[in-house]
């Protein structure tokens, strides 16, 4: 592999893309620390001459990249040469692919979240206005006071296993909220891989409606939600099986 003078460098080929992809400021070491997996990329137009097939292999954090085809990989990756590297010289976000297909993670939960979460160039766009690029794990253990605050910390308060590689939206109406916080918001999750975004979903699957406090304690892991559902303290509506799941996979201590 050539060396790669460290500071962002402008990768015009899937080959200079995978010596650029490893570099230490593209990834958020505490995301993927204590995990062991491989990632297979497959990339339709490449240029001639250039890669089609590179595969990561990540260790404790540590990634070893590698051409060609990883034999029974835990993630596929499956999107053009062109969006992946416009994704690498962060001149595209990449979870505007995971909404329209362009850009496809396949694999389970437990990993494709950490995987697509602690990868920085995703943050560089925020999806949701406030949340810091690079997030660390002490500003999403940080309680937080509004909703707009709790919205950071939302991705992370799955259980990834449960949600699997399933696709669906999740809409939340919160009522008595602050004055200017927020009263809707929603989440689509793109093959087990979550994404808020504020405002009202077009064609959501599941709906949630809750009292604004309640949904701040949640995201400070102080509010059960299975416990509110009987109580009558939320009403969950929309695809029955989707609300069973919702229910059962919202993780209290996710950090």
């Amino acid at each position: 592999m050539p060396s790669i003078t460290y500071g962002r460098v402008k990768a015009n080929t899937v080959r200079e893309g995978l010596a650029e992809v490893i570099q230490p400021y593209r990834w958020s070491p505490a995301g993927l620390a204590g995990l062991t997996f491989t990632v297979q990329y497959e990339f339709a137009d490449p240029l001639p001459d250039d890669l089609d097939r590179v595969w990561l292999d990540i260790v404790d954090g540590t990634i070893t990249p590698h051409e060609g085809i990883c034999e029974n990989p835990n993630l596929t990756v499956r999107t053009t040469a062109t969006k992946w590297l416009a994704l690498l010289n962060e001149t595209w976000h990449g979870c505007a692919g995971l909404q329209d297909g362009s850009f496809k993670v396949s694999g389970p939960g437990r990993y494709a979240v950490p995987f697509i979460q602690s990868w920085l160039a995703w943050r560089e766009l925020p999806a949701i206005p406030g949340m810091a690029k690079g997030v660390s794990r002490d500003a999403v253990r940080s309680p937080n006071a509004t909703v707009r605050g709790a919205l950071a910390t939302l991705a992370n308060r799955w259980n990834a296993d449960l949600i699997g590689d399933k696709s669906f939206v999740l809409q939340y109406f919160l009522t008595d909220p602050l004055p200017d916080d927020l009263d809707h918001l929603y989440v689509t999750f793109s093959s087990g891989v979550p994404m808020v975004s504020e405002g009202v979903a077009p064609i959501p699957d599941v709906t949630i409606e809750m009292k604004a406090s309640d949904f701040v304690l949640m995201s400070n892991g102080q509010f059960r939600m299975a416990a509110a559902d009987a109580r009558g303290d939320i009403q969950i509506t929309g695809n029955k099986p989707l609300a069973c799941l919702i229910n059962k996979c919202h993780r209290r201590h996710q950090i």
